[in-house]
C-alpha cells in the first residue's frame, strides 16, 4: 500500500551553471536527481535511489544513549546526496552539460573532504583569529570591551560583503542565479503539496529557508552578535585570548544553529515557524537581493524535470504524496 511519510520527509537542492540537483530523503531512503539543459536545448535527467545505511557516520561512543544519538543525528544527518552533487557537477563539466551515461557517485572523495576541512579551518582562523588580532594592532583603542566588539563586527561584515560581492560579480551574468531561483521555487511548490506545474512553481517564492546562503548568513551573524555581547559584558585584555574565544565558540554556535534549523524548518508549530522566520530575515534578504534571479520558463522546465523524476522514483517505492487539487 502506498504510504504518506511527510513527517519524515526532507528535500534539498543545489543549482549550478548547467542545471539543478534535488534530493528527497524519506526515512532511510534518498531519491536524487540531476537535470540540465544542454546547449542544443534538450533537457536531460539522471536519477538515483539510495539506501542510507545506519552506520554511515562514525559516531562517538556516547551515542548509545538515546538522547545523545538524537542530538548527533540532528547535527550530522547522513548525506549521500552531497557525493552525488559533486559527481554530477564534475560529470556535466566533462560532457558539455549533457547526461549520456551513468554517474558514478561512489567515487573516493576522501582527499577532497580533507582539503575542505583544512580550508574551513583556515577560513575560521583568518576571520576569527588573524583579522581581529591585526585590527587590535591597527586601531588605537584602550578599552578591551570596545575593541572586542569592533574585532567581532568588522571581520564578519567584511567576509559577508566579499562573498556576496564576488558572487554577484562572477555569477551576475551567468544562468546559475536563475537556476538557483527555480530550485527554490520548485522546493517550495513540493513542500506545499501543489502539483508540479509551471504555473504553480512560478507563484511560489524564490527564496528558501534551508538554502546554504541563509544558513551561512544566519550562522555568521548569530556568532557575531554572541561575540559582541560577550566582549561587551566581559573585559578580556589579551587580543590573543579574544581570538581564541571566537575560534572555539564558532563550532558551538554552528551546532546550535544546525539544531534550530533541523527542528524548526519543516515544523508546522507556530512558535517554531516564528523562530526560524525571525532568525532567517537577514539570510533571506541576502538571498533575494544578491544570490537569486527570478527564473524563466527554461529554468523552471529543468526544475520540473528533476522533481518529476524524483516523484516517479517515490511512486515506484510506494511513497505517495497527497497533492492539493488545482482550483
Amino acid at each position: 500500500m502506498p504510504s504518506n511519510k511527510d513527517e519524515n520527509l526532507m528535500i534539498s537542492g543545489g543549482a549550478f551553471d548547467l542545471g539543478i540537483i534535488f534530493a528527497v530523503t524519506v526515512d532511510n531512503l534518498e531519491f536524487v536527481s540531476a537535470s540540465t539543459r544542454s546547449e542544443d536545448g534538450e533537457v536531460t535527467t539522471t536519477t538515483k535511489r539510495i539506501v542510507l545505511p545506519e552506520d554511515s557516520l562514525k559516531r562517538p561512543f556516547f551515542v548509545k544513549y538515546p538522547l545523545f544519538a538524537k542530538l548527533v543525528k540532528l547535527i550530522r544527518p547522513p548525506k549521500s546526496s552531497s557525493s552525488f552533487k559533486d559527481a554530477a557537477r564534475a560529470y556535466l563539466k566533462e560532457n558539455n552539460g549533457k547526461f549520456d551515461g551513468e554517474i558514478d557517485f561512489y567515487h573516493d572523495n576522501s582527499s577532497h573532504k580533507k582539503r575542505d576541512k583544512f580550508s574551513n579551518f583556515m577560513l575560521i582562523f583568518v576571520i576569527f583569529g588573524l583579522m581581529p588580532f591585526l585590527i587590535s594592532l591597527i586601531i588605537p583603542i584602550e578599552s578591551p570591551s570596545i575593541l572586542g566588539v569592533i574585532e567581532s563586527i568588522i571581520p564578519t561584515v567584511l567576509y559577508l560583503v566579499l562573498i556576496v560581492g564576488s558572487f554577484k560579480l562572477i555569477m551576475g551574468k551567468k544562468p546559475m542565479p536563475k537556476y538557483h531561483g527555480a530550485e527554490h521555487k520548485a522546493i517550495n511548490t513540493f513542500m506545499a503539496k501543489d502539483p508540479i506545474t509551471y504555473e504553480n512553481i512560478m507563484k511560489h517564492k524564490h527564496v528558501e529557508l534551508q538554502c546554504g546562503t541563509n544558513f551561512a548568513s544566519t550562522l555568521f551573524l548569530v556568532h557575531m552578535i554572541a561575540c559582541v555581547c560577550f566582549f561587551f559584558l566581559f573585559e578580556i585584555d589579551s587580543s590573543i585570548v579574544r581570538s581564541l574565544i571566537r575560534i572555539i565558540s564558532f563550532p558551538v554556535v554552528f551546532m546550535i544553529i544546525t539544531i534550530i534549523f533541523r527542528l524548526t524548518i519543516f515544523s508546522k508549530n507556530m512558535f517554531a515557524r516564528f523562530i526560524i522566520n525571525t532568525i532567517s530575515i537577514p539570510g533571506l534578504w541576502i538571498q533575494k537581493t544578491f544570490m537569486l534571479v527570478i527564473p524563466g520558463q527554461e529554468e523552471v522546465e529543468v526544475a520540473i524535470a528533476g522533481l518529476n523524476a524524483i516523484t516517479d522514483l517515490m511512486d515506484e517505492e510506494g511513497i505517495r504524496r497527497d497533492y492539493h487539487q488545482d482550483e
